[in-house]
């Protein structure tokens, strides 16, 4: 990986996820550990998806830098509500065609 493309990671936070994969992929646990943390720093924080679903990172998931990582974006999960794009009717309580965006709950009445 040349020093051009891992800088460039350091400014967006799906990139920085993607990069987190390709080290993991490729056992450099150290690397995909600091790009995941810089994608939450960004506010990339789902929670099941990094925790649970996501395929890439399944070696990642039993070290203790990770943990802690995943116990900060649990926190942060806290603070954030699920809004509702309209869209489709669909079914169930999680429908899966709908796409949600993350924003940070203000603990001050109509903002701030």
């Amino acid at each position: 990986m040349t020093p051009e493309l891992r800088a460039a990671a350091q400014w967006d936070e799906i990139f920085s996820w993607w990069l987190a994969d390709c080290f993991a992929l490729v056992n450099e646990r150290h690397a995909a550990i600091d790009c995941c943390e810089r994608a939450v720093e960004f506010g990339f924080i789902n929670l099941p998806w990094l925790s649970e679903y996501e395929p890439f990172l399944a070696n990642l998931r039993g070290e203790p830098r990770f943990v802690r990582l995943m116990e900060r974006v649990r926190s942060a999960v806290g603070g954030v509500r699920a809004v509702r794009r309209p869209g489709p009717p669909s079914e169930g309580p999680h429908p899966k065609n709908v796409q949600r965006h993350y924003y940070p709950v203000s603990p001050h009445p109509g903002g701030a």
